[in-house]
């Protein structure tokens, strides 16, 4: 087959969803390099994209040609592509974040898109009413011209059918990994030189993700406040970017809790694995996510998971994870507690994480990947 993606957030996206489309790209081309794949993306320039794209030379790389289509990156996907599509004889294109060009089908092109969570229409509080008018648009089009609707957890296919009416029969639930990387032994000298670049201590809580509301970390930090006065020598860190910074630190500086509570920004993901070993527990409050990669990432890396209750937690987090009412600083300081207090219980969740995790090695969710473009194939 000819399989093409849409994978501009391959090239311009450093977070989970660029995370997510390199990794598959990358994954089905060492796994299945009996096909041929294409990325059709706007212009990029960034030094990163020119290092992974040097890891894998086989993928064929798509860039808009024409003046429209340069001018107007965004009608060129949405619209023009379908001439590149025809051209290149794509005989299956995935659209890896909730897009699809219109006239796939006209061209008998078959296509899936991936749908990563419907957040903007859980909590519409933390979208603007433009933006969920364009994504309620966009997504509605794109569920109703795939052939497959591709979802990353079963949430986040319940939510498709919920919100959006997406019939059941359409809808294939599809796990993401993480970045191999993960799955790598860490050493202790690894572990050590990642606190001394970041300036950590020896025992730490760690949440890695977006500085968001959804996220919930005013109430992680106030879970930490009263947690800290009883656990001197464990600090908090606070690892990634968003608008919430400037509060929390305000607020660690109001506590006078500052000293303990790190914020050291965006992560390279060469050092992740090794922030996550280190710490002592990975705790992820959030409200509510289409999967949640970073606690799988904590899994891999072997650190006990406390996680919240309810949404798509359970399925990435097993059994072997500690889940809490987000809303209840009670409930989540508690927890926290009783797994600092229980090496013997770290050690039983971190063993467990490992063999639930497995189910999310990059070989595993490429294969299902690949079975479902044959089936589509096929028909």
């Amino acid at each position: 087959m000819n399989i093409g993606f849409d994978a501009k957030r391959a090239f311009h996206n450093f977070r989970g969803l660029g995370n997510y489309s390199r990794n598959l790209i990358q994954g089905l081309i060492e796994g299945y390099p009996d096909h041929r794949y294409f990325a059709f993306t706007p212009e990029f320039k960034d030094p990163r994209v020119t290092a992974w794209r040097e890891k894998i030379p086989d993928l064929d790389v798509v860039r808009p040609e024409g003046f429209i289509s340069k001018k107007i990156p965004a009608l060129w996907r949405s619209q023009l592509v379908i001439k590149d599509l025809m051209a290149d004889n794509i005989d299956l294109y995935h659209g890896l974040h909730h897009e699809l060009p219109t006239g796939l089908r006209q061209a008998g092109i078959k296509s899936v898109v991936t749908v990563h969570d419907v957040l903007f229409l859980r909590f519409p509080q933390f979208h603007s009413k433009i933006n969920r008018m364009i994504y309620t648009r966009k997504l509605k089009s794109s569920c109703n011209n795939a052939d497959v609707v591709i979802a990353i957890s079963e949430q986040t296919k319940q939510d498709l059918i919920d919100f959006l009416q997406v019939p059941e029969e359409k809808i294939q639930v599809v796990y993401q990994s993480c970045e191999p990387l993960f799955f790598n032994e860490i050493t202790s000298e690894q572990e050590a030189t990642t606190r001394q670049k970041y300036k950590l201590p020896d025992q730490y809580l760690l949440y890695v993700g977006a500085l968001t509301p959804s996220k919930n970390l005013e109430n992680l930090l106030r879970a930490y406040y009263k947690l800290q006065a009883n656990e001197p020598e464990v600090h908090l860190v606070i690892a990634g970017m968003g608008g919430l910074e400037k509060a929390l630190k305000q607020q660690s500086a109001d506590w006078n809790i500052s000293e303990k509570v790190h914020f050291p920004g965006f992560i390279d993901n060469t050092d992740l694995p090794a922030l996550f070993k280190a710490a002592t527990i990975f705790v992820y409050p959030s409200l509510f996510e289409g999967f949640g990669i970073p606690i799988i990432e904590a899994l891999a890396s072997g650190t006990p998971v406390i996680t919240s209750t309810d949404s798509c937690f359970a399925e990435a987090g097993g059994p072997g994870s500690k889940y809490v009412n987000p809303q209840s600083v009670d409930q989540l300081s508690s927890e926290i507690k009783t797994v600092l207090a229980s090496r013997e219980l770290r050690t039983e969740m971190i063993e467990q994480g490992k063999a639930h995790v497995q189910q999310f090695h990059p070989s595993n969710t490429t294969r299902n990947m690949m079975s479902l473009y044959q089936d589509l194939g096929r028909t």
